[in-house]
């Protein structure tokens, strides 16, 4: 009778598996033998217990489009995909993994859980991770199971006390949200850090697209993950690309450009870049739009009323295409044809810069490559 008893219990247990897990494992990764290689992407549910609460994490991993031997894991937030697609077209296998759907005490436990078996499933061995503010404090948490960082807009601090590489940036819109984000300084041998001059984290939302250059941010980001990745294998990356005190200026004491608008200025005593005779920034990472530039990239509302909605605003306003048409609007900056002479000139130009960032490591060829096509159209 104890024998067939103790049968009775296994066919139980075996029957709940499918259910519920019998032993307090800390997390299971489900169809855990698939071949992601052999797929485009995949759904994956890792099962997590904490404090005898039970919970799915939902993740889709996305294979390279162009396979490295072995290719690294990227982790994101779900809310990354248009850059998972530009990661994978890179060469990353990359992992989405959907934290706002779960509670936030599990976060954390979850960002560990996912690394750890997206890893061994992936057959990676380089694990990045990508923090933006809403999940920092999980990642950071966590920062001991990554082989390395990119980082965008987070406090620091928490991270003073690891190795791991740490590529931190952030966009003009950081310094003139209605609450902006402090931007503070680290100095470590772990960290880099990236202001994107000109461009703006907002650029990066669907929504917030229709009056922005093309993927500015973007372009950047891809490049800094590039950087991140030949950093985890040994090579050294480039300089901090950050405003230093000099070129940070109180908010309330910006003089702006007579083109037509004023901002309303902020009433607090924020630090925002200093801005020239055109009223664009020339501190950070300058990508090659704004090396040469043909507009003046206001990364802030011009609405009187400064209502941000969804997005924080960026406008463009472009500079006049020849001298007569700048008198008789009476622009102050400098026409296309003033500043370039021709666009023959303005293109030959423009790929000695994008060459340049190339060979810096701060611009994949490819990104330098649109900028000169999208010069040959500029509004001479």
């Amino acid at each position: 009778m104890g024998i067939l008893s103790f049968f009775v219990q296994v066919l139980i247990c075996l029957t709940a598996l499918i259910y519920f897990p019998c032993l307090p494992v800390r997390g299971e990764t489900r169809a855990a033998n698939l071949d992601i290689s052999i797929q485009d992407e995949l759904s994956q549910r890792i099962f997590i217990r904490k404090d005898k609460v039970d919970i799915f994490l939902d993740v889709k991993i996305l294979a390279p489009q162009q396979q490295k031997e072995p290719a690294a894991l990227l982790i994101l937030p779900s809310s990354e995909g248009q850059f998972a697609q530009e990661a994978r077209a890179l060469g990353f296998n990359v992992a989405l993994i959907e934290l706002d759907h779960i509670p936030k005490n599990f976060w954390s436990l979850a960002v560990h859980e996912a690394g750890l078996k997206l890893k061994s499933l992936t057959k990676a061995r380089i694990l990045l991770g990508f923090i933006e503010a809403q999940f920092s404090q999980s990642y950071v948490q966590n920062a001991e199971i990554f082989d390395g960082v990119l980082a965008r807009e987070i406090d620091l601090e928490p991270l003073r006390a690891f190795s791991t590489p740490i590529i931190h940036f952030w966009g003009e819109d950081a310094y003139w949200r209605s609450e902006p984000w402090r931007v503070v300084s680290r100095d470590r041998k772990n960290i880099r850090q990236f202001f994107i001059s000109g461009e703006t984290v907002s650029s990066l939302l669907a929504s917030c697209r229709r009056d922005q250059s093309p993927s500015g941010m973007m372009v950047a980001q891809k490049a800094l993950l590039i950087m991140l990745y030949a950093w985890v294998r040994g090579e050294t990356p480039p300089a901090s690309r950050a405003p230093g005190p000099r070129d940070l200026i109180l908010a309330k004491d910006v003089i702006w450009p007579d083109i037509g608008v004023r901002p309303k200025l902020p009433g607090d005593d924020r630090f925002v870049p200093r801005i020239d005779h055109d009223g664009n920034t020339h501190s950070g990472l300058l990508l090659p739009n704004h090396i040469l530039p043909i507009a003046t990239t206001l990364s802030f509302s011009i609405n009187q009323q400064g209502s941000e909605g969804s997005c924080p605003a960026r406008s463009v306003m472009p500079f006049s295409p020849d001298k007569a048409t700048r008198e008789k609007s009476h622009d102050p900056r400098q026409s296309l044809v003033e500043r370039y002479g021709s666009r023959t000139y303005f293109v030959a130009t423009m790929r000695v810069v994008a060459e340049k960032l190339v060979k810096e490591k701060l611009l994949l060829r490819q990104d330098a490559e649109s900028y000169v096509r999208a010069a040959k159209d500029a509004p001479f």
